[in-house]
């Protein structure tokens, strides 16, 4: 028998997983655990803040000074934002400061309104109760169960929901729209204020109406959005800022948001800005780092991270025989996996055991990462939700499979792989 990685569900006994040679992969890999910062910043120090990573000990909000050191690995990434508004992406293998020769990112401002980017950035990723009330209330972005991906898309930056009360910025020469996410309420909704009396309608299919003609874009201006018109108290009252979005950059745009009271636009905002912008990476690695040893009968504890929303699709790759599919499996919720949560393995989503088993040997995990579910445009064989071994003919063309989908399909993908020694 020859080095295996073994998978068993949480409560039948444990069998061992059949094994797999490992072919050169033709694409891209990340390999391992190799990260550390030093001399992080207080959030008052901070000349830059952690937008998002794929490199699981930085974090969205973690802020560095100046003198911060960073080492990004092989295969991972990092991008923040400077206290001017620059985003900088460090991409990894990579140790020094941020902003250096070699990072590649969108330009900032450098007036000194610009200054305490970093900071607002921050308070937007962070999100504490304070930061809500001084950025203007609403929901947060990207709350999670587990790391899964939201069962259903925020509003837009432009759009308002009639449903929730608050600050919402508004350009003239844009006009927003407004939501209702709930379909079972009203269809028609009436809008007060400003000498204003009008209803918003929505279709009875549609979540989302225009702004009505007779209402006025003027900044300070309140409107309330009554339950019915008898009752012009409530619910939800909303206060319009006239932020213009011309000829600013698009972080710029964001900082104006967030400045002018609209925190949780603002967010989404960000959130829409992290995903269109910013190269997905994935990274794994294990409880012993980059390059773990083992001993046959030890359990294996792996951690998967993306530095945006993800679907991840995971697979042991023993030295020689069959690949075994790791993740996703029945139970996991599907392959997706939100921007910088960490898929433990085994966890929550995957509550098994993993373990190695004899002979000794080199044996690896491959993930790969796409920005869209690719589950129904690959061969049922490719995502069992179960660990049936791939055939071989599958097994050889794994990598082909998802590279066409990035070719011909315009999926993102980033592929990570750490590789296992066992020994007696």
């Amino acid at each position: 028998m020859t080095s295996a990685i073994d998978m068993a569900p949480a409560d039948p006994p444990r069998r061992p997983a059949a094994t797999a040679r490992l072919a050169a992969p033709a694409l891209a890999l990340a390999l391992g655990l190799g990260l550390a910062l030093l001399m992080p910043a207080t959030p008052a120090q901070a000349d830059a803040v952690v937008l998002t990573s794929s490199a699981p000990n930085l974090d969205p909000g973690d802020s560095l000074d100046d003198a911060a050191v960073i080492e990004v690995p092989a295969g991972a990434s990092v991008t923040l934002i400077t206290r001017r508004g620059k985003t900088v992406t460090l991409a990894g293998p990579y140790t020094g400061p941020a902003d250096q020769a070699g990072a590649t990112g969108q330009p900032g401002r450098s007036d000194e309104t610009a200054e305490d980017a970093a900071s607002v950035i921050r308070r937007l990723l962070v999100r504490s109760p304070d930061d809500l009330s001084s950025l203007g209330a609403g929901r947060a972005v990207g709350d999670t169960v587990a790391g899964t991906l939201p069962a259903e898309p925020d509003a837009g930056p432009r759009d308002i929901d009639v449903d929730r009360d608050g600050v919402h910025c508004v350009d003239p020469a844009d006009p927003p729209g407004f939501r209702r996410l709930d379909g079972a309420l009203a269809r028609s909704v009436p809008i007060v204020g400003a000498d204003a009396n009008t209803r918003i309608d929505f279709a009875s299919d549609q979540t989302s109406a225009p702004w009505p003609p007779a209402l006025a874009l003027d900044d300070g201006l309140v409107y309330r959005v009554p339950d019915d018109a008898d009752d012009p108290s409530g619910p939800a009252s909303l206060i319009l800022r006239v932020v213009d979005r011309a000829g600013r950059e698009e972080v710029d745009w964001i900082l104006a948001l967030a400045r002018a009271g609209c925190g949780a636009q603002a967010a989404r905002a960000l959130a829409a800005y992290r995903e269109r912008t910013v190269a997905l990476s994935v990274y794994v690695t294990s409880d012993r780092g980059p390059a773990p040893i083992y001993r046959v009968g030890e359990s294996v504890h792996l951690a998967i991270r993306a530095n945006r929303n993800a679907y991840l699709y995971c697979y042991a790759v023993p030295s020689s025989g069959p690949i075994i599919p790791l993740f996703p499996v029945d139970g996991s919720r599907g392959a997706g996996v939100a921007a910088n949560a960490t898929l433990s393995v085994p966890g929550d989503r995957w509550p098994g055991h993993l373990a190695v088993v004899s002979p000794p040997g080199e044996d690896a995990v491959r993930c790969y990462g796409t920005d869209r579910d690719v589950t129904d445009r690959l061969p049922d064989t490719v995502v069992p939700l179960s660990h049936t071994p791939l055939p071989a003919d599958v097994a050889a063309s794994l990598d082909d499979l998802f590279r066409d989908l990035a070719a011909n399909d315009g999926v993102a993908l980033a592929v990570a792989e750490l590789r296992l020694t066992v020994t007696e």
